[in-house]
């Protein structure tokens, strides 16, 4: 999918915030380490996948045309039902 559909898709998904306990596939039982697990095999790195933090938010290290070039509409999914969100054209989270 392309970067613009891959926004929409997630700004339809935030919207209803789909539930982490309802979906089918979780990398691990805990949300958290689930949007790590697969923002890691969307944009494989080497180095830190928290690339940066700031009081209660983190932002992830995964490149987003990466991301959308190897997610599918379940990806998206999932990392909405994680609560990771787009911040223009990183990816984070608050914990």
């Amino acid at each position: 999918m392309t970067v613009e559909e891959m926004k929409e898709m997630f700004r339809s998904e935030i919207g209803e915030w789909p539930s982490f306990a309802c979906q089918v596939y979780k990398p691990h039982p805990r949300p958290d380490i689930s949007a790590m697990i697969t923002l890691d095999r969307l944009s494989p790195g080497s180095g830190r996948i928290v690339s940066a933090a700031e009081h209660d938010e983190i932002w992830f290290d995964a490149e987003i045309e990466s991301v959308a070039a190897n997610a599918t509409p379940a990806d998206i999914k999932l990392l909405a039902a994680c609560r990771v969100r787009l911040d223009g054209d990183s990816f984070a989270m608050y914990v």
